[in-house]
């Protein structure tokens, strides 16, 4: 068989469209964890987020969340503002990577400080997200957290 350029150029095709089959079965198998399910609801409400964050901004202390690992919990420290007012919200953490570890938890002292214990939170990137009410005030807190 003689190799010319209509040959090279039929398995050059081939092994193009063969390519883009593989990218696309793979693509179609992608994990889409990242995207909220009620991604619709929230974004009507996201100026009242906004809001809150700026509420939270001109608070003396912004940072709120810790992770305690000999509990193992979350610590949960509001500023010293409201040392004696009772504050109730909801605490979500989210695993980016893996949408099955993903937990609520709702908050509700009437202190500066609440702990919620949790098991043993798996390795990685976490985001917390705090949604708080004080005084008939919102506010939203978001934060990062590593866990080694």
């Amino acid at each position: 068989m003689k190799f010319n350029w209509g040959t090279g150029l039929i398995i050059a095709f081939s092994l193009f469209a063969a390519g883009m089959i593989y990218l696309v079965s793979l693509c179609s198998k992608q994990n889409e964890d990242l995207v909220s399910i009620d991604y619709y609801a929230q974004a009507i409400q996201y100026q009242s987020r906004i809001d809150a964050q700026k509420n939270m901004a001109l608070l003396s202390s912004t940072e709120v969340i810790t992770y305690n690992d000999t509990l193992p919990g979350i610590d949960l420290q509001f500023p010293p503002e409201f040392k004696t007012d009772k504050v109730t919200g909801t605490l979500h953490f989210f695993k980016p990577d893996d949408a099955s570890l993903d937990f609520s938890a709702t908050i509700s002292t009437d202190n500066s400080f609440q702990v919620i214990l949790v098991p043993k939170l798996k390795k990685g990137l976490w985001r917390a997200q705090l949604q708080w009410n004080c005084r008939s005030i919102d506010y939203y807190h978001e934060q990062n957290l590593l866990i080694n």
